[in-house]
């Protein structure tokens, strides 16, 4: 193999480079993310007006796409996807935190959000955007209580 060969293997539908001796190549990048310098303002009044809603009582929850996708716009694949806002107070089965609201997105059909409701909380559905206009499509949620 001379220097200019790239060889590797597909798995998956994964390229992994191999070096020289053979052996799998990978390199890790490393982000920092603060939470002021890197934080973008969304106006909380929009989501309230502009995002479905639905109340959910106190209980166990499990919440997923069952249906649909989304697009931004005409170079942008359809995609199941949604941004879930939940104003009350809820826990996170994925990492045990209890805020009094917060965030989650769905990406795909096998996504689930997995809470305990502890007071009555709104549950938002909503897609961020500069430009709504060129949107399409969207996605039904199921919310179950356990």
């Amino acid at each position: 193999m001379t220097s200019n060969q790239i060889r590797g293997i597909l798995i998956g539908g994964m390229l992994l480079l191999l070096g020289s001796a053979g052996l799998a190549h990978s390199e890790t990048q490393t982000l920092s993310v603060d939470g002021v310098e890197n934080t973008s303002i969304v106006d909380y009044k929009e989501i309230l007006n502009k995002g479905a809603q639905l109340t959910l009582e106190p209980g166990h929850y499990l919440i997923n796409i069952t249906e649909g996708k989304f697009s931004y716009g005409p170079t942008f694949p359809a995609e199941p996807f949604v941004m879930v806002f939940l104003d009350g107070e809820i826990t996170k089965h994925a990492n045990g935190v209890t805020p009094p609201a917060s965030w989650a997105t769905l990406q795909s059909y096998d996504d689930v959000l997995n809470v305990s409701v502890t007071k009555t909380t709104k549950l938002y559905a909503t897609y961020l955007d500069r430009n709504q206009k060129n949107n399409s499509g969207g996605v039904k949620l199921s919310v179950t209580r356990q």
